[in-house]
């Protein structure tokens, strides 16, 4: 499973949740994908509605 993280201001990063539009302190909020590919086109989604933002896609759980 894989998770789209966001670098916040403080320097560290967080998973988001898409639904919410929010970061999260628990991956159990956070927004998931089984494979990697469908994680990645998400994450191209959104670097076309935030330019700025740093975004990464990490490998969560088992």
């Amino acid at each position: 499973m894989y998770a789209i993280y966001l670098k916040c201001p403080s320097g560290r990063f967080h998973p988001i949740s898409l639904p919410d539009g929010v970061t999260v302190n628990r991956l159990l909020f956070a927004s998931v994908w089984a494979e990697r590919q469908q994680a990645q086109k998400a994450l191209q989604t959104l670097k076309k509605w935030n330019p700025d933002a740093i975004m990464q896609i990490r490998k969560v759980g088992v």
